[in-house]
């Protein structure tokens, strides 16, 4: 290293990349606070979120597989002919749609999550009631983590957006049911409800594993001080 080279900041401090697509973005009335939350749920918390995109392999990792299972749950609600034919040579002929309604993606997002929806909100208020010593540890965790290099990224912000996601996840899919109930024609649209749907009952679950990890630390963190003699 040379005497006028700068010194090496840590991964904390410097985004990865800058741009002004994220900043031009981010400053969008609503657009902007989907790009934010977005962004800061596939940096797993991580500061950096605020100042540009998070790498592609973070897309691919977070988004990867849930996009996979979401593809293949709409592929079956909204079966395309080869898929029919496929099922048929299986025995498993899908008549029902020949004879019977198939029920409305948006009605069952308009049934289903409003009362969900509410439900998070309360139990993401919930997050800001934990005990500094919980966060602290989760922070000084992260960092150790870091150090070693087995988990370059997050802070304890991971808590906030893994909740905040969900929500917002919910929120665009209880739009889309609403535009779905009016444009009830539009196959396209009817396709994009049952994206929402499947996606936002996977966040969903994503809810309830923060609540269990949650959940399982505050229940340890109880017994530790049970079992710890008095002074």
């Amino acid at each position: 290293m040379t005497q006028n080279s700068p010194p090496p900041s840590s991964p904390s401090s410097q985004p990865i990349h800058r741009g002004w697509l994220f900043g031009r973005l981010s400053a969008i009335p609503l657009l902007g606070d989907v790009v934010r939350i977005t962004n800061s749920y596939t940096y797993d918390g991580d500061r950096r979120s605020d100042f540009g995109f998070a790498p592609i392999h973070l897309w691919l990792k977070k988004h990867l597989t849930s996009g996979i299972v979401v593809a293949l749950l709409t592929l079956i609600s909204v079966p395309p002919q080869f898929v029919q034919r496929i099922f048929a040579e299986y025995g498993l002929t899908i008549s029902n749609y020949a004879t019977v309604p198939a029920p409305s993606p948006g009605g069952l997002i308009i049934s289903i999550f409003p009362n969900l929806l509410g439900f998070g909100i309360g139990v993401y208020a919930l997050i800001f009631s934990l005990s500094a010593v919980f966060i602290k540890q989760l922070q000084q965790h992260l960092e150790t983590t870091k150090d070693n290099g087995t988990r370059p990224i997050g802070s304890a912000l991971m808590l906030n957006a893994d909740m905040a996601y969900p929500l917002l996840v919910m929120a665009l899919s209880l739009g889309i049911a609403v535009l779905q109930g009016i444009y009830a024609q539009l196959q396209w649209l009817t396709i994009l409800s049952w994206v929402a749907l499947w996606y936002s009952l996977l966040m969903a679950l994503e809810i309830l594993a923060v609540l269990f990890s949650l959940g399982e630390n505050g229940i340890l963190e109880k017994l530790k001080d049970h079992s710890s003699p008095e002074r």
